[in-house]
């Protein structure tokens, strides 16, 4: 009894104070060395971070690089590569992506989910610019209305836009329509006149719109952004507009964009991807040349009706169905018309077919000869139905 009571008091086997502070001391020194290894300039996280970046930096060229040789091969052979067509490919797999020119010749590719931004210049090199992407994307100072509160859109020119001359609306499929919600339910509802423009700004002495179409929103509750697809009466009806700004790539719906907008004379380029461009340039009555069609255009009801100085038409894909109207009274229409379309004749309301509605009225004016091609399977129905000596079918 007598030794247990010395063991005890001298702690012969427990741990003295003297062991417990080295053994701390070593640990504090190894779990410091151990950070250190970590989270040094050239330390294990560091270098698993930059292989990381290095890995998903080679991914974004190689996707370029790609895009960029689809882009040229083309679908008729090699063509030079553009901003448009650029983008349009990039975008095909859900990519949120804007292509756009710099001032000093190059070509600026920004993927908006990975916050990266990349240059390419003439000679094909591309650099990452490795910018600060929430810095630099930020809503305007001149954006202050209180509905676009943590709103930021980014313009085709790969700029923030000001969301303040902007009407938009979430759609069912989770993307923006530029205009009003109630404007988007009349034009469903079919109350057309109840549509209004969904541009908010003002326009140029010669006829432009302030900045650029907004490519992609990120509203307050989106946690990324989101494409902008529907233009359904963006400028409609509006008298100031003379210059057709730079449609954005993701759009899919023109649906009487331009209705009667009667000073409208200079267009750009439709963009891949578009579906419906129903009455798109409806009553534009100043424009003379029409724009390319791309070959994902499905409905062309009515898009150029009334256009009364239209004289050249543009080559009809097979991938449009709908022609009903779509050159009613281009009374001064000329030339010859390549019509692709897979069209079978509709029925129209009154039970009879629409032979005679896409071609009323064209070719009037005298001297206009029209001739008729292409590999739709019903053309000669329509040309038979008209029975004008100036229309006729070339084999």
């Amino acid at each position: 009894m007598k030794k247990l009571k010395e063991e005890l008091k001298y702690g012969k086997k427990g741990i003295t104070l003297i062991s417990l502070v080295v053994t701390i001391i070593v640990l504090l020194i190894l779990a410091g060395v151990t950070i250190a290894t970590l989270t040094r300039d050239n330390g294990i996280l560091t270098r698993t971070q930059q292989a990381k970046n290095e890995t998903e930096q080679a991914e974004d060229i190689e996707k370029i690089r790609l895009a960029i040789t689809e882009a040229q091969i083309g679908d008729t052979g090699y063509q030079e590569l553009t901003t448009d067509s650029l983008g349009s490919i990039l975008i095909k797999d859900g990519t949120k992506a804007i292509v756009f020119d710099s001032e000093d010749g190059t070509k600026h590719i920004l993927f908006l989910d990975k916050k990266k931004e990349y240059k390419l210049d003439s000679n094909g090199n591309i650099e990452n610019l490795n910018i600060n992407f929430d810095a630099k994307y930020i809503a305007p100072s001149s954006q202050d209305e209180e509905r676009n509160n943590g709103v930021i859109g980014i313009g085709t020119d790969g700029k923030p836009v000001d969301m303040d001359l902007w009407e938009y609306t979430k759609l069912d499929d989770g993307t923006y329509a530029l205009n009003s919600e109630e404007t988007m339910t009349a034009v469903k509802e079919e109350n057309w006149l109840e549509a209004k423009m969904g541009y908010l700004g003002t326009f140029t002495e010669n006829g432009k719109i302030d900045g650029m179409i907004p490519q992609y929103i990120k509203g307050e509750t989106d946690d990324t952004f989101i494409p902008v697809t529907d233009l359904t009466y963006l400028f409609a009806r509006n008298e100031n507009i003379k210059v057709m700004p730079d449609i954005p790539n993701t759009v899919i719906n023109m649906n009487n964009t331009f209705l009667r907008c009667i000073n409208l004379t200079t267009l750009s380029k439709i963009p891949v991807g578009v579906i419906n461009m129903q009455s798109t340039f409806a009553q534009c009555t100043l424009i003379k040349d029409a724009p390319q069609i791309p070959n994902t255009v499905e409905n062309m009801t009515g898009t150029f009706r009334d256009c009364t100085n239209l004289v050249s038409a543009p080559t009809i894909p097979n991938s449009v169905t709908n022609m009903q109207e779509a050159f009613i009274n281009c009374s001064k229409l000329t030339g010859i018309i390549t019509i692709n379309a897979n069209l079978t004749g509709a029925v129209l309301s009154n039970g009879r077919k629409d032979y005679y509605s896409m071609f009323w009225n064209i070719g009037t004016e005298e001297g206009c000869e029209i001739r008729v091609t292409g590999t739709c399977p019903i053309l000669q129905e329509y040309v038979t139905a008209l029975n004008r000596d100036n229309i006729t079918l070339l084999d």
